[in-house]
């Protein structure tokens, strides 16, 4: 069951690549060659390789190939249900747009939404997809069933690190049925418990309890420092048939996102592992800033002439504020942003705007107050110098005092920029004047960088329309 329950990920990963596309064109083929009296049907072949097409873009993005179903397998079945739903209605799209244009007015206005052919496919490869989901689940379940007995578990550790894993072993159930306890050689704990569970004894009476009470799994979890006794024990225990976890200490450090990697034999642990340093998460996002910011600056651009109009009618001085700004990797790059201020900072002493700052002008105040001095960032974003969704960034005398201050702060420039993020979104915006403030928006920003999604992304600026970009806090 241990192999079974680390392997699944990659397995259930690997299976459904394979199947949801042999699904679709297996469907696709029967109603071409045995169903020819549907109408439209010819379209079958199209709708089939648009629907491939999205589907490698939006199943891992949704991750739609069935590692949800150890913990849940009916929410798997509607993650599924939902992202092939949109890739129906993006199929359709694609193929109403490319369509001639006598073969589009028949389909006009609802495609292919309103053919036989079209509904007996979808709901064929929908049906399918999610009988092998199920037939999955339920196989793991039972496999899981009859294992429940090799799952107890013991943790060798009554410290701080040990009761982490307690808490999440816990929460795991699929991996560990039952802990029995702690062993440590803490003297004084012996007896107590310790996060509810009952320290059993030192850890010279580990071995002899794993063999009396068929102890499935045993977890060493102390620090670093014992680096001696944990070679011991280990040695001791392959006399055991139990599996042995080695819990890597790693709790006091500051990481982003914890995976693990070999080379040659040679077990690695990834403290900074990102979904951005993969290449189709990257791509993702290069897409998405590259369309939005395209739309989102045609939409604007006789708003964006208009505040320059004024911005040189009302004050003295150029329409931008360029200014330094650390990009991803630390790189510096240029910032622009419509003038707001009389003066253009950009050196080693920058002073944050206040409230009721005598530098701002009237209209400046404004667009403060609006978001509409950012604008000009989309133009960044084209450049690929920023994001849409990211870390704010802060100019770099600030930013050289800030990475000081907070530890892990420069982590935030493992992505690039953006003009709204988590942060913003939850309030965090304007003047930094305590530290409280500046540690919060690392974490949320770091939580960004941890947590990213193509659906995160979309929610922060769905959140950044519905909230408005109008805050008090900016001044």
């Amino acid at each position: 069951m241990t192999r079974i329950l680390s392997d699944h990920t990659s397995f259930f990963d690997l299976f459904f690549r394979t199947i949801d596309p042999l699904i679709v064109i297996l469907t696709g083929l029967f109603i071409f060659y045995f169903l020819p009296s549907l109408q439209f049907y010819t379209l079958l072949k199209e709708l089939t390789l648009y629907s491939i097409g999205l589907m490698v873009l939006i199943f891992p993005v949704c991750r739609c190939h069935g590692a949800r179903l150890i913990y849940n397998i009916f929410l798997e079945l509607l993650v599924v249900t939902l992202a092939w739903l949109v890739i129906l209605i993006f199929s359709n799209i694609i193929i109403m747009l490319l369509a001639k244009e006598n073969l589009r007015a028949q389909l006009w206005p609802y495609g292919l939404f309103q053919t036989r052919a079209f509904w007996i496919w979808g709901c064929s490869c929908w049906s399918a997809m999610l009988i092998t989901r199920l037939i999955a689940g339920i196989s793991l379940r039972y496999f899981w069933y009859i294992d429940r007995d090799s799952r107890t578990a013991v943790i060798l550790g009554g410290g701080e690190i040990g009761r982490k894993l307690l808490q999440k072993l816990e929460k795991s159930r699929w991996l560990v049925s039952e802990v029995k306890g702690f062993f440590d050689d803490d003297t004084q704990k012996i007896g107590q418990t310790s996060g509810g569970i009952r320290v059993l004894g030192n850890l010279d009476c580990v071995v002899d309890y794993v063999k009396k009470n068929n102890i499935g799994k045993v977890f060493i979890a102390l620090p670093m420092r014992y680096e001696t006794r944990i070679q011991e024990i280990i040695r001791e225990l392959n006399d055991t048939t139990a599996d042995v976890f080695l819990v890597v200490d790693i709790f006091n450090f500051h990481i982003l996102r914890l995976s693990l990697m070999e080379i040659g034999g040679l077990p690695l642990v990834n403290l900074h592992s990102l979904p951005l340093s993969l290449y189709r998460n990257r791509l993702l996002k290069w897409m998405e800033d590259k369309i939005l910011a395209s739309i989102i600056l045609i939409l604007v651009s006789p708003l964006m002439i208009l505040i320059a109009i004024i911005i040189k009618l009302t004050s003295p001085g150029p329409v931008l504020f360029k200014q330094q700004r650390y990009g991803i990797n630390g790189e510096p790059f240029v910032i622009y942003k419509f003038r707001t201020m009389t003066v253009c900072e950009d050196g080693a002493r920058v002073v944050q705007a206040k409230k009721n700052d005598p530098r701002v002008t009237v209209f400046g105040a404004f667009l403060r107050k609006t978001s509409l001095d950012e604008l000009p960032q989309f133009i960044n974003v084209l450049q690929g110098r920023m994001s849409i969704v990211g870390p704010r960034p802060h100019p770099v005398a600030l930013n050289e005092m800030y990475r000081k201050l907070i530890q892990s702060y420069m982590l935030r420039h493992k992505v690039k920029p953006g003009i709204t993020g988590w942060a913003q979104v939850n309030g965090l915006r304007g003047e930094i004047d305590t530290m409280e403030k500046l540690q919060k928006r690392v974490e949320y920003d770091l939580y960004y960088i941890s947590n990213w999604s193509l659906w995160f992304d979309l929610r922060i600026i769905l959140l950044s329309i519905v909230k408005g970009f109008v805050s008090e806090n900016a001044y």
